[in-house]
């Protein structure tokens, strides 16, 4: 049996192309870990605004409640003491822009 013998441009060509193959098959895998990575992180922020707007709804039915005119009523008249103005201590004073 007669062994070939390569040239040195074979084993050259033969590594050279080795090594691009390599190359390509590392980049395509990091391209979709970092594909993968991201795919995760969009989920996870889409998670957070859901969470924010939900709060954000919340405080918001918060907001109403707190500023309604019936709750401020009952707080100026039960914790502040306030009472009902009367008729007369009531003024109304025109003003000039309602004459034009």
């Amino acid at each position: 049996m007669v062994r070939k013998k390569f040239k040195k441009k074979d084993i050259a060509l033969g590594v050279f192309f080795t090594l691009i193959a390599i190359s390509i098959f590392t980049f395509y895998l990091w391209h979709q870990a970092q594909s993968f990575k991201l795919g995760i992180e969009t989920a996870d922020l889409k998670n957070q605004v859901k969470t924010i707007k939900k709060e954000v709804e919340e405080l918001e039915a918060k907001k109403s409640y707190l500023l309604s005119l019936y709750r401020v009523e009952i707080i100026a008249k039960e914790e502040l003491l306030l009472k009902d103005s009367k008729k007369d201590q009531i003024i109304y004073v025109e003003s000039s822009q309602n004459q034009k």
